[in-house]
């Protein structure tokens, strides 16, 4: 009696080899794919059903008519009557019944295939677009990263003829390497690119499956395949082996055609290794010169490097070595430009080693120490060590000078600004202003004092010539400007203020006391300025009413510092084209200037202030209000005051009544000064100052004699009302401006 498992089906699946894979049926329904060629024996009915999937490659479907040998092969004790062959989508009904196949699960998973196999044909049709474009545009690198991911989907749907073409193209691109790379490839990127398709070759060269036909020639083929690679790749060392096997194959061969084939590749095989070799040889002289140009050109040797790439250049051209032409091109081009470069580096390091002299001999340290960083970095690039532990050196000592000198600076500032803080308690200090105050022993700078006040007053007033607060007409600037090439410069230079009273007029067309002065940066290089730092010194005789940068509100606010000069203002420019020019106008109005002189001890305090011009209602009518006071903490006997009044205005005085005695002298029209003795403890004082511009007086005084004129007219005409009427007007007039 049969057993149970004799009289079961037998499943199995045919694949590119031409072997048969047994399927377990309980599985069957998976294998159902467009791709299968499977086969089912029916030990009941003695029948033997192959199934043929629509998409089954050419590779699979040339062993179709040996499965049924390779079945009764395998398994003699099978016995076939009949042996039924059908494609996909007309299998019968006794196929499903005979089988046992379950024929819902089994279309179920043929329509599931089918979908996922178009998703994959999708993206091989998109990958092949993109391939084609990557090879026009000669990005071989991305052509073989697409080829790879098709050859991968393209096994996943068992489609051999796919591969085999992508195979092809990929020897296409091998070819197209040697021909079009460009210079900027270089001949190394080019070997990583050949070595990675033939890995890819030789992977698959195992994995593709055989046509039929003569096994031997089927490996002639291969071998052939194998050597023009190398040849092409001009990598000899396995070639004499390969020809060797070549040569034994072709002796084997029955076929006199295929024997005749083989030696004549042979031959021409030798003959091409001939000329690779000649070639190696001309390769390694042009590698040679170029490695000798190499250190030349380190050495600095530019022209001699040059001589040496151009007999190479001659000998790629003579023997057609496209990719080395282009090597020594480009190396050629890189060592011009490296020439280029040290001209240009060495022409900027003279320039540096100027400045840093003349900005360390002007104890511009910062600057100097700006441009020796600078000297550094040229000097690392040009490969100099001796100049660039020179500069090294030269760094530390700035460093260390720069640094004395802001210390320095800092204790001065905090002097001066410890000082004004405590000047705030004798005189009214305003903003931006910083008020100073110089102290003196009596020998060394009057002697001996006289005890009487009129003696003493006159020694205190002796001093203003040489120590009166300083009326500057100018200002400071110091620019420092750093081009795109590293040189830094720093520009000092003293500007006029000039008055500008002709181009500001009243509402009532009176012209106005103006001054203004521009701080102007012209750069002077042939290149952008990356940054400009200009630090403008307004003195303190004058306040900034308005500010302008190139006509323009300015969009930014500058940095403000009080120092012993006057009030600085830093501004932060960036990319100033060439030749372009910056210009920032500062609109000022005089200040008041006081110098106080005192005794105090064994001491003389020189005390020198500024005071604002504060508008009133009327054009051209302002205050200026000086205080004094005694903090001490000792009555003063003897003190001198003198107020520099602006030239341009008219000015009248209001002292306070309750001031000591004092005496009032008026000197060259801008000078007051004051004689006070005997101030006692917390004494405080303002003095009134009211003033008036000078073409606003005129036009006053032009008012005012017009309307008398008109009323002595009227009195000698008899008119006493109209000429009380212009009185009256003039008394009008002049009680606005009391």
């Amino acid at each position: 009696m049969t057993s149970n498992i004799d009289l079961e089906v037998k499943s199995y699946k045919l694949n590119e080899d031409g072997t048969l894979t047994q399927i377990p049926m309980e599985d069957v329904h998976t294998v159902f794919k467009s791709v299968n060629v499977l086969a089912f024996y029916v030990p009941t009915s003695k029948r033997l059903y192959i199934w043929i999937g629509k998409s089954t490659d050419h590779y699979v479907r040339q062993h179709i008519p040996a499965v049924e040998q390779t079945i009764r092969k395998e398994h003699p004790e099978y016995r076939i009557l009949r042996h039924f062959t059908m494609e996909e989508d007309n299998e019968t009904w006794d196929f499903f019944s005979d089988t046992k196949i379950n024929e819902e699960q089994a279309k179920g998973s043929i329509s599931k295939w089918k979908i996922y196999q178009k998703s994959i044909y999708d993206e091989i049709d998109s990958l092949k677009t993109d391939a084609n474009n990557a090879y026009k545009n000669k990005d071989y690198q991305k052509v073989i990263n697409l080829v790879e991911r098709i050859i991968d989907l393209a096994l996943n749907i068992k489609n051999f003829t796919i591969i085999k073409k992508q195979l092809e193209f990929l020897a296409n691109t091998r070819s197209s390497l040697y021909k079009d790379t460009t210079a900027s490839t270089g001949i190394e990127t080019v070997k990583t690119l050949i070595k990675q398709i033939d890995e890819i070759e030789d992977r698959w060269q195992e994995r593709m499956p055989k046509t039929k036909g003569s096994e031997l020639e089927e490996e002639i083929k291969t071998i052939k395949s194998a050597i023009s690679r190398r040849l092409e790749a001009e990598d000899l060392q396995q070639i004499p082996e390969f020809l060797e096997k070549l040569t034994l194959m072709g002796d084997k061969s029955s076929n006199q055609e295929i024997k005749d084939e083989t030696n004549d590749f042979v031959q021409k095989t030798q003959n091409e290794i001939k000329k690779i070799k000649y070639r190696i040889q001309i390769k390694s002289a042009i590698e040679r010169d170029i490695r000798e140009a190499k250190e030349r050109t380190d050495n600095k040797d530019f022209d001699s490097a040059i001589n040496r790439l151009n007999k190479a250049e001659k000998l790629a051209q003579d023997n057609n070595l496209a990719l080395y032409i282009q090597k020594v091109v480009e190396q050629k081009k890189l060592i011009e430009q490296k020439q280029k470069g040290s001209s240009e580096s060495l022409l900027l390091l003279e320039k540096l080693e100027k400045n840093i002299k003349q900005y360390t001999g002007e104890k511009k340290y910062d600057t100097a120490l700006n441009n020796c960083e600078k000297a550094i970095t040229v000097a690392e690039d040009i490969g100099d060590n001796v100049l660039t532990e020179k500069y090294r050196k030269l760094k530390d000592e700035l460093t260390q000078l720069a640094h004395e000198y802001h210390k320095k600076q800092e204790e001065e500032q905090k002097e001066l600004l410890e000082t004004a803080k405590e000047l705030e308690e004798i005189i009214e200090v305003e903003k931006n202003v910083l008020p100073q105050m110089d102290t003196y022993t009596v020998d060394e700078i009057i002697g001996d004092l006289s005890p009487n006040i009129e003696e003493m007053h006159n020694q205190l007033n002796s001093l203003f010539d040489s120590h009166r607060v300083e009326v500057k007409n100018e200002i400071k600037s110091n620019n420092i400007i750093r081009s795109k090439s590293g040189e830094v410069l720093e520009i000092s230079k003293a500007t006029q203020v000039e008055e500008t009273s002709e181009q500001h007029l009243s509402e009532d067309s009176v012209k106005q006391v103006k001054f203004s002065v521009n701080s102007v940066l012209d750069n002077p290089f042939d290149e952008l300025i990356e940054e400009a730092i200009i630090e403008d010194i307004i003195p303190y005789n004058f306040e900034i009413n308005e500010i302008k940068l190139n006509d323009e509100t300015p969009g930014q606010t500058p940095e403000e510092k009080l120092t012993k000069d006057g009030l600085e203002l830093k501004w932060t420019l960036n990319n100033i084209e060439p030749k372009e020019k910056v210009e920032i106008n500062y609109n000022l109005r005089k200040r008041v200037s006081r110098t106080i002189i005192l005794s105090l001890e064994n001491q003389i305090n020189i005390i020198k202030t500024h005071s604002s011009l504060k508008p009133l209602d009327l054009d051209g009518l302002y205050n200026a209000n000086l205080e004094f006071a005694n903090k001490f903490k000792e009555q003063l006997s003897g003190v001198v005051i003198e107020d520099i009044v602006p030239m341009l205005y008219i000015y009248s005085i209001k002292a306070p009544e309750d001031r000591p005695s004092s005496e009032m002298e008026n000197k060259v029209g801008s000078l007051v000064k004051w004689r006070l003795n005997n101030i006692p403890i917390d004494y405080s004082s303002i003095y009134r100052y009211q003033l008036i511009e000078i073409y606003r007086f005129e036009s006053l005084k032009i008012q005012v004699n017009k309307l008398s004129e008109e009323a002595l007219n009227a009195l000698e005409k008899g008119q006493v009302n109209s000429a009380y009427s212009n009185y009256e007007k003039v008394e009008n007039l002049l009680e606005e401006y009391e």
